[in-house]
């Protein structure tokens, strides 16, 4: 796992999900090589299933029984249960391994005639080589541990990448009926049953290996996660699709292959055409999201200090372009810290969230409206110096209704200091916002002064519903 994957969090949902499907793959892979291996050798059984079951080799349905209960065992790291686990993965390698060896056309010692025998009536009964190819794989990759790092994760993830290639080819093989995929005769070959057991176990380990290899954006957080699971599926429905539309033009005879290439050429980019494009609205959505989550203050809602400056420093220069004068004023919420040390944060927060919806219904949407920390606010808004005392004054009586309504713990009430911005000025406004800030402390110290109340503080980082 690389350090880009790191930087998203997993999404619980979707290790809950993998542990789901590993699960189930297993379960079912093993239903359906016990049912074939028992039928091998109870002819009541035999007589009830579809037929082409016995296609499945008996020493295909041992061998995904080995894997499974291997799978199965090493699910809880204890050791013996890891030692045996292994053993049995071992075993199925070893299998695979003579297996193709007879194939190939190797000599074989009796060890591979004592687990199949040569003959069992009218079929082999032995795995194909393509059936032996896909437990080799599925062996190795089940003996290498799931949560493996350089450079042993890199070998997990090429053998993992092998494995579901060689499950898709079989997967293809029976949906367009290419036998010579699937085996070197009508009787040894990837059975239906076979490639269904080899595609669990894919996904089985596939699942295990999900958060820590490669394809680990699938369950991970962010834009790259999100967008992987919904193009990952799209693009197998569309290769899939696609592939058989032609299939059956081609077997039906109703356009020659340049016309049926010529036609999917153009649905294909008609089809890919319109996914992009969805894709990149989305992206473009998501973007959006999350850059007003950077500008935005997670406790009140309201801007947060990076998002106050970038726009308020937009709103500075069209005003100076436009010749409007503005306003910057600079709040500090009274008697925080008290409410904190006495009552907790959670109700400091309420306090703040209060003030914050305060500000917001006091002032035009176009106003700038932020949080820059704890508990200081500030606001740029449209105005001259002679409206200063207007404003103020308006959200001391917006304070004070809501002090009457007594279902507080509190009361609100706030020190602030505001400053003209002239349009022919070209003072910076991390300078007015200074001059604000000492204005806003000279009313603190006046109010310290006359009523002897402490100042503020950090308040706790609860979200503010919004009105």
């Amino acid at each position: 796992m690389n350090e880009r994957d790191e930087a998203a969090p997993l999404l619980p949902g979707a290790v809950r999900a993998l542990r789901t499907a590993d699960a189930v793959a297993l379960a079912v892979a093993s239903l359906i090589a016990g049912l074939v291996l028992i039928a091998w050798f109870v002819p009541a059984l035999a007589e009830v299933l579809p037929d082409g079951w016995a296609r499945m080799q008996r020493t295909t349905a041992l061998s995904v029984l080995l894997v499974t209960a291997a799978l199965a065992l090493t699910r809880r790291p204890l050791r013996w249960r890891v030692v045996v686990g292994r053993a049995l993965l071992a075993v199925v390698v070893g299998v695979a391994v003579l297996v193709l060896g007879r194939h190939l056309g190797g000599e074989t010692s009796g060890l591979l005639d004592a687990i199949v025998a040569p003959e069992h009536g009218h079929l082999v009964a032995t795995m194909s080589a393509q059936s032996a190819v896909a437990f080799l794989l599925v062996g190795l990759v089940a003996l290498l541990p799931p949560d493996a790092g350089r450079p042993v994760g890199y070998v997990l993830d090429g053998l993992l990448l092998a494995l579901g290639a060689v499950s898709l080819l079989y997967i293809s093989g029976h949906i367009f009926r290419a036998s010579d995929l699937l085996g070197s005769s009508e009787t040894v070959l990837v059975s239906l049953q076979t490639t269904a057991s080899i595609a669990l176990l894919t996904l089985g380990l596939a699942a295990r290996r999900a958060p820590f290899g490669f394809h680990a954006v699938l369950v991970r957080d962010g834009i790259g996660g999100h967008l992987a699971r919904v193009v990952l599926p799209i693009a197998v429905v569309i290769a899939y699709g696609s592939a058989i539309v032609v299939e059956r033009l081609l077997v039906t005879g109703d356009l020659s292959l340049t016309e049926v290439v010529a036609t999917m050429s153009a649905t294909l980019a008609v089809v890919l055409t319109v996914v992009v494009v969805l894709m990149a609205r989305r992206i473009l959505d998501m973007e959006r999201s999350l850059r007003a989550m950077s500008v935005t203050d997670e406790l009140t809602g309201l801007r947060n200090r990076r998002g106050f400056f970038v726009l308020a420093e937009q709103a500075l220069r069209d005003a100076r372009r436009t010749g409007t004068p503005l306003l910057l004023m600079y709040f500090d919420v009274d008697k925080l810290k008290p409410v904190n040390d006495t009552l907790g944060h959670e109700v400091g927060s309420r306090l703040l969230c209060d003030f914050a919806r305060i500000l917001r219904a006091g002032f035009r949407r176009n106003d700038v409206v932020g949080r820059l920390g704890g508990d200081e606010f500030a606001l740029l808004a449209h105005g001259r110096s002679e409206d200063a005392d207007m404003l103020l004054g308006r959200l001391r009586a917006a304070t004070h209704v809501a002090n009457a309504e007594g279902t507080r713990p509190y009361s609100l009430s706030f020190s602030a200091g505001a400053v003209a911005l002239p349009p022919d000025s070209d003072e910076a406004l991390i300078d007015a916002l200074a001059r604000a800030d000492a204005a806003m402390y000279a009313d603190k110290h006046a109010k310290r002064a006359s009523e002897g109340q402490g100042g503020g503080a950090l308040a706790g980082a609860e979200l503010c519903s919004q009105p």
